[in-house]
């Protein structure tokens, strides 16, 4: 049998009958046997979560499309970047809601000139907002979020697995110097048992 075989399998022996196994080496294998089992049996409640985050963000996005609305803006002015190096342009914008003229700053995805219309997003009170939240990406961040919720999940049970093996690998070490300590008398290199 090859050795990677031997190893890959130390988990199942180690929760065998072999009375050689170590009490140490059954309580490392029973905590990755948890760790795997608990990031496994969590996955439908990290599914639950990712979907009530998915319904919040569409109710936000309801929200958001009807209180935003699109408007034109007028570009007034253009603006290079002073940063050396940087290709940045700024132009001025202005736009009017209920009668009121409010003035900005827009990053043109395209080539503009003064007296151009863009396309921008306000609120009732004419305030510049982000666009409302599309359905594609309430459905992303809602996935990111499952994700992100099973894998720090996933990782903690790994490292709970690691500093049990840290705590055993400490307590193998000092009963395996105990007995090496037993069996000499004192450092020099003779048994206690006579001859």
């Amino acid at each position: 049998m090859p050795v990677t075989s031997r190893r890959r399998w130390w988990v199942l022996r180690a929760l065998g009958k072999n009375p050689l196994v170590r009490r140490t080496d059954r309580i490392e294998a029973l905590a990755v046997v948890l760790a795997i089992v608990v990031s496994v049996l969590v996955i439908p409640y990290v599914i639950s979560f990712g979907d009530e985050v998915h319904a919040d963000q569409l109710r936000e996005a309801t929200v958001q499309a009807q209180t935003r609305h699109q408007v034109d803006a007028t570009v007034v002015n253009d603006s290079q970047s002073n940063v050396e190096g940087a290709n940045v342009r700024i132009v001025g914008i202005k736009w009017n809601v209920n009668g009121e003229e409010h003035t900005g700053a827009l990053r043109p995805t395209g080539k503009v000139q003064p007296g151009d219309k863009v396309q921008i997003w306000v609120d009732a009170k004419g305030q510049r907002v982000p666009p409302p939240i599309s359905p594609t990406t309430a459905r992303a961040y809602a996935t990111g979020s499952a994700v992100a919720l099973w894998a720090a999940i996933t990782v903690l049970c790994g490292l709970l697995a690691a500093l049990t093996r840290k705590v055993l690998d400490h307590q193998r070490a000092h009963a395996w110097s105990d007995e090496l300590h037993l069996l000499l008398d004192h450092g020099d290199g003779r048994t206690k048992w006579p001859r």
